[in-house]
């Protein structure tokens, strides 16, 4: 099964908004594919859902445990800093 990585903007698309990004989350669901996630995305997710959409502490644990439930948990072993300085 093929897997992938959904960065923070899939989760808040697919939770806001639906369209593709919900539905590739439905496919992760189904079994369809795979999708591995971090907890640094978790929480970008969840700060971004807090902070510009004023989700309540019960949506945001719902969308928490949907996250974990359908996504397998990984842990970078390495950060890259891709942007330089100016």
């Amino acid at each position: 099964m093929p897997s992938v990585t959904a960065d923070s903007n899939i989760w808040v698309s697919a939770f806001g908004y639906g369209g593709n990004p919900r539905r590739l989350i439905e496919m992760a669901d189904a079994g369809e594919i795979g999708i591995d996630i971090s907890e640094f995305i978790i929480d970008e997710v969840l700060r971004t859902l807090r902070d510009k959409f004023e989700w309540s502490a019960e949506r945001l644990q719902e969308a928490a445990d949907q996250m974990k439930a359908i996504a397998s948990r990984v842990a970078p072993s390495r950060t890259v800093d891709v942007f330089k300085e100016d």
